[in-house]
């Protein structure tokens, strides 16, 4: 949502984790970012993330922290962010989709029109969607 607005990295993320009293879910992300994009490499990243699921409702709040660039990858130095995310869920049992929408800003080298790059915060919107396997 920032300017200059671009298309961010590709990723998949498999996130095992623990439900505490039904309502809280505890998790570790284990993202691959892909190198698609013009001048990206693809490169690993851990996002713990503590979820709020209510028992009756399909639908969650998300709290992400993200430790991204742990590869080192293209010389990228260690980036930490935070952010959140809300979505929707339905499932039969312990099987089921979801869908969400999350806002992680990030500090990204962007061009600054003299030629070079310099460091710019910036909003990133993330949309994801994969299913669940609870047991």
């Amino acid at each position: 949502v920032s300017s200059p607005r671009a298309w961010e990295r590709i990723n998949f993320m498999v996130a095992p984790g623990v439900s505490i009293l039904s309502i809280l879910r505890l998790q570790l992300g284990i993202v691959g970012d892909f190198a698609d994009t013009s001048g990206s490499k693809t490169d690993l990243e851990l996002r713990p993330m503590v979820t709020i699921v209510p028992p009756i409702l399909p639908i969650y709040g998300r709290a992400i922290f993200a430790v991204a660039n742990l590869a080192g990858s293209g010389g990228a130095k260690r980036e930490f962010a935070y952010g959140a995310a809300g979505g929707v869920r339905f499932g039969l049992g312990p099987v089921g989709i979801f869908g969400e929408v999350g806002v992680l800003p990030r500090t990204r080298d962007l061009p600054n029109g003299s030629g070079g790059t310099s460091s710019k915060f910036v909003w990133i919107i993330e949309g994801r969607v994969g299913a669940y396997l609870e047991f």
